[in-house]
């Protein structure tokens, strides 16, 4: 059996309330973009074109929220 919370990983489990601060939140944003090896850009044009895997969209969903919250959300 395959245990897979023993991945490395820096997208945050499901259900897990964490407080950052704004330089935390910068920090993790920058370590999911080096995790998945793609811009910012790039990670949004392949979730765009379902070409991610499940940690993909996992870390597609987290660099959305943290650039909510660090108000740096493209413009719609």
């Amino acid at each position: 059996m395959i245990d897979v919370r023993a991945e490395e990983s820096v997208v945050a489990p499901a259900g897990v309330l964490e407080q950052l601060t704004v330089e935390q939140a910068r920090a993790r944003r920058a370590a999911i973009l080096a995790e998945q090896g793609v811009t910012a850009d790039e990670l949004r044009e392949l979730g765009a074109a379902y070409r991610l895997d499940a940690v993909g969209v996992a870390a597609l969903s987290e660099l959305d929220l943290l650039d909510y919250l660090l108000d740096d959300a493209p413009a719609v």
